[in-house]
């Protein structure tokens, strides 16, 4: 019987010089091999692994875990010397490639010494920075249920334990704890308070969660007007976060785990350029970039997708040429880019969005009427509506206008 101990990295190992007494090692069957009076040791080169492959001990210690390297020490009682050199071997390895020491025998989870799962940036305060937002939009209600509710906060302390809130409630200073209140009371609280207002104060990367629920979606008024309104779920991210190890990797996972919970019609993932303030609690203005779907009013398909999309029923029977093009896991279509670090937009593997079912414009800032500048949206809804029919006065102001002629920008005005 042997001591066996794994390593789960986020990167590859294959380089014997970071080993302890490097010249000590000889090459033996795809890995090296150390031999000490009356124990042996071995270690092999890393393999890469599958997200199911990641043990649940490990699984949120480290984001973007990719690879695993297997070290046996023989025999099960070896003396000292070896259990030493176990230790140097496998911090040696966890430290170069950025990874947890799972040992089962001694029921231990261990991070090499200075390895984090997140090293904030430095920057100057003043300094402009971008966040990665993620979004999600839903024509069903059962974010309030708790049950669900329960499971997606599973999901968060499982995958992305910084999504979690340190600190919760109605108002400003949150007056909930998470540490004292638990899991439980967390759940409670989101089912009773999520359709108003709350505070979920996260921690870094992640700048927060923003929702956007009601128990039921439709046309409904705004103003004078029937508008469409669905549920909406945003979280946004330090887009820094992608430049540390296994972030890239973590976030998209976590990106497609989270999309199959929620079950949306149509989401995305883009960079928003230009917030100021902390990346804890990021500040807009008048030049930071907005998403083109104002909150929880849905009008179509924004024409500029960003790095990745999800999209389900009823869109994804609409849309033949993203289906063909994407990774379908049940009833969602996956379409995403390997980098989101590039500003290359995802449309351009499809062919862009089908006119018939987008926004007729990327909306933008334009002056308004009474001073400084707000958002502009489009007050028309595309011929491709697949949610609900389309009341019959949109249906003609759509008609009476053109893509060339759009209504003047004041009528876009909804914020």
């Amino acid at each position: 019987m042997s001591y066996d101990v794994s390593i789960w990295c986020t990167e590859p190992f294959d380089d014997p010089r970071v080993l302890p007494t490097p010249e000590k090692w000889q090459a033996a069957d795809g890995g090296w091999r150390y031999e000490g009076r009356g124990w042996l040791l071995r270690v092999q080169a890393s393999a890469k692994i599958w997200d199911e492959d990641i043990p649940d001990e490990v699984v949120g210690a480290l984001p973007g875990i990719a690879h695993v390297v297997y070290v046996c020490l023989e025999p099960l009682g070896a003396p000292k010397a070896g259990l030493t050199m176990l230790g140097k071997l496998t911090r040696a390895v966890a430290k170069v490639a950025h990874g947890v020491i799972l040992d089962p025998q001694q029921d231990m989870v261990e991070l090499a010494r200075g390895t984090k799962r997140y090293q904030p940036p430095k920057r100057d305060n003043e300094q402009r920075f971008a966040m990665l937002e993620m979004s999600w939009w839903l024509n069903h209600g059962r974010l309030l249920e708790p049950m669900f509710l329960d499971s997606l906060v599973e999901l968060l302390e499982t995958h992305l334990p910084e999504s979690m809130p340190r600190r919760y409630g109605e108002h400003e200073p949150p007056q909930h704890v998470y540490a004292k209140t638990g899991r439980e009371h967390f759940v409670s609280f989101l089912a009773t308070n999520l359709t108003d207002f709350i505070i979920w104060n996260a921690q870094r990367p992640v700048g927060g969660w923003h929702f956007s629920v009601d128990s039921s979606c439709g046309f409904q008024p705004l103003g004078q007007q029937q508008q469409y309104r669905c549920n909406r779920v945003t979280l946004s991210l330090e887009a820094m976060a992608l430049t540390q190890p296994g972030w890239a990797t973590g976030l998209q996972r976590f990106w497609r785990r989270t999309s199959g919970l929620l079950q949306p019609f149509f989401g995305d993932v883009r960079t928003l350029q230009g917030y100021s303030g902390r990346p804890s609690d990021p500040m807009m203005d008048a030049e930071t970039e907005s998403h083109p779907v104002s909150s929880w009013w849905w009008k179509g398909i924004p024409p500029e997708l960003g790095h990745a999309v999800v999209v389900g029923a009823p869109y994804l029977e609409h849309w033949p040429e993203l289906s063909a093009a994407a990774d379908h896991v049940g009833e969602l279509a996956f379409l995403s880019n390997d980098d989101w670090l590039t500003s290359s937009d995802v449309s351009e593997r499809v062919g862009g969005v089908p006119a018939a079912m987008a926004l007729p414009f990327m909306p933008d800032l334009a002056p308004h009427e009474l001073g400084g500048m707000a958002m502009r949206y489009p007050d028309t809804y595309p011929e491709l509506f697949p949610l609900a029919e389309v009341p019959r006065e949109l249906r003609e102001r759509r008609h009476a206008t053109t893509e060339d002629a759009p209504p003047p920008w004041w009528k876009f005005w909804k914020r």
